[in-house]
């Protein structure tokens, strides 16, 4: 008779831990209810190196929401808009901007986004649209790397500009090395 209880109760044990299991994963991806979300659209114009979906979306430094997916326009190839997905109590306005945002010195990318005023009116969907948008402003990091880029580019043309007047001075310079040495060895 004891061993069936031992059996019994592994058995019921065993059920408890994988309701539990379920129930968690259930709640983590909010499938329980209670949980008040809504999509946004930002649209980039520009690189959106390191966004990648499940990206941390964040409001005035507070995390809000992930990116669900990111894709480009078909119409326009320079343009890129994400999709995310944020708490329905997100103070999102009709003035409220948006950028690309680097956490740390790892190169986590996630948007942010920045406040409103309190008497904007909240953030709608416009005629023709399918989801409420917010066009992204230019971020730090597009700003930093376009002038490391630039001055990359120009310290490139300077030292090319540079070798191309020694080349085409190369007698000169050398007659000029030649004529220091020979003072160099008169006054000694």
């Amino acid at each position: 008779m004891e061993t069936r209880a031992n059996y019994a109760l592994v058995g019921m044990f065993t059920l408890a831990v994988l309701g539990a299991a379920f129930g968690f994963v259930w709640w983590f991806s909010g499938l329980g209810g209670g949980n008040d979300r809504r999509d946004v659209r930002i649209v980039f114009s520009g690189s959106v190196t390191g966004l990648t979906p499940g990206s941390n979306v964040l409001f005035n430094g507070l995390r809000v929401g992930e990116v669900r997916s990111i894709q480009l326009f078909p119409d326009d190839p320079r343009s890129i808009f994400a999709v995310i997905n944020i708490a329905g109590t997100t103070p999102v306005r009709e003035d409220t901007r948006a950028r690309i945002e680097a956490q740390g010195l790892a190169g986590v990318v996630a948007i942010q986004l920045i406040g409103g005023q309190r008497a904007a009116p909240p953030l709608t969907a416009k005629e023709g649209q399918l989801l409420p948008t917010i066009v992204a402003e230019r971020s730090e990091v597009q700003d930093l790397l376009e002038t490391v880029r630039n001055v990359a580019t120009r310290t490139n043309d300077l030292f090319e500009r540079l070798g191309k007047l020694v080349d085409d001075n190369d007698k000169s310079v050398a007659n000029t090395l030649r004529n220091v040495e020979r003072f160099s060895n008169a006054l000694g």
